[in-house]
């Protein structure tokens, strides 16, 4: 069995991949810094509390794993799916989510600060309370997403599409939300301030915005 805590650097990835295929899922709290694992089946794989800081995990099939807690800095998830997956209290910053897969994913309070999600499928994702801060999520989509108090100051959504999403009580100081699609979205208690950008079509007054000073 995999014993938890036990160290697999780049040149024992097979390894991970032999275990895997063996039948075996519990990897929790493995350190699998900077390992090869692009287009890898690891589906419902449990890898929570795991370091995977560095890892090449672009195209992976990761459907329904459980991430909890992982430490994920600077991981590249390009197109990886990860559909109805676990990533609450997790932190990907500076993660590489370029049309990332992620849609019915758990992402409670994860830290997701300047990472790149352009173009990434997170519809019907939990992100409440997460720390998108700098994100690029330009061009993603985020129907109904729930955003309710997380926190996207200066985060990039242009193009992006937020129809029917919860945006109760979030952070949007500074967020360019040019284009983006707005359809039914709830933004009541959401903060804005003057350096946040948004069509002329949506008046934060009526939306039950709440105007912020000095935010920045």
């Amino acid at each position: 069995m995999f014993i938890n805590n036990a160290r697999i650097d780049t040149a024992s990835t097979q390894d991970v991949l032999e275990r895997y295929s063996n039948g075996e899922r519990n990897f929790v709290g493995a350190q699998l810094e900077r390992a090869q694992l692009s287009r890898a089946d690891l589906s419902r794989i449990d890898l929570s509390q795991a370091d995977l800081s560095g890892v090449h995990l672009s195209g992976a099939h990761l459907m329904g794993a459980n991430l909890y807690g992982a430490q994920g800095i600077g991981t590249n998830l390009s197109g990886a799916h990860m559909q109805g997956s676990n990533m609450a209290e997790a932190n990907f910053s500076g993660a590489n989510f370029w049309q990332a897969h992620l849609w019915g994913a758990n992402l409670t309070r994860i830290s997701l600060q300047s990472s790149y999600l352009l173009g990434a499928d997170l519809r019907g994702a939990t992100l409440g309370k997460a720390n998108l801060v700098r994100a690029n999520l330009a061009q993603s989509r985020m129907e109904r997403c729930n955003l309710r108090g997380a926190n996207l100051t200066q985060a990039r959504l242009e193009r992006s599409s937020l129809d029917r999403a919860d945006l109760r009580e979030s952070m949007l100081c500074g967020t360019d939300l040019r284009g983006a699609s707005l359809q039914y979205t709830d933004l009541r208690g959401a903060l804005y301030d003057e350096y946040t950008q948004l069509d002329p079509s949506i008046s934060p007054v009526r939306e039950g915005m709440i105007f912020c000073e000095d935010s920045l």
